[in-house]
């Protein structure tokens, strides 16, 4: 029998290098800046919705709360006619693609898995060169 060697996990009695140190706090500070960039666009759109129009057309820059708090976007979107329909042609689509789309993804993985079938590459590049 080998003896197979325990490898050394980080944690206490282990010593890190520089090179570790430092990958790891430009590495955390490159996902904070990732997470900012990411997440600010969206917090944008929701205090925009909350801000009064004057307020929001006259601000230049950052918003990082509303001004003039107000709820009428949201008042005159749930009262638009078509709201409802658009909702229902939402979940039948959902309700058809769906399992359409499971039983597709099924056959083509049962088709593909399988040994000794005609045309496996061509169907296989297809698929693969698609996605």
């Amino acid at each position: 029998m080998t003896k197979v060697k325990k490898t050394q996990e980080r944690g206490a009695g282990f010593k890190r290098s520089v090179g570790d140190i430092v990958f790891d706090t430009i590495n955390v500070i490159f996902m904070i800046a990732l997470c900012i960039i990411t997440i600010y666009p969206m917090y944008y759109v929701l205090v925009a919705s909350f801000t009064d129009n004057s307020h929001l057309v006259a601000n230049q820059g950052f918003l990082f709360w509303p001004f003039g708090f107000t709820t009428g976007a949201y008042e005159l979107a749930f009262s638009h006619p078509l709201l409802l329909s658009g909702y229902r042609n939402i979940l039948f689509v959902l309700a058809v693609s769906l399992p359409i789309n499971i039983m597709l993804t099924l056959f083509c993985g049962y088709f593909l898995a399988s040994r000794d079938v005609m045309l496996k590459k061509p169907v296989l590049f297809i698929v693969m060169f698609t996605m």
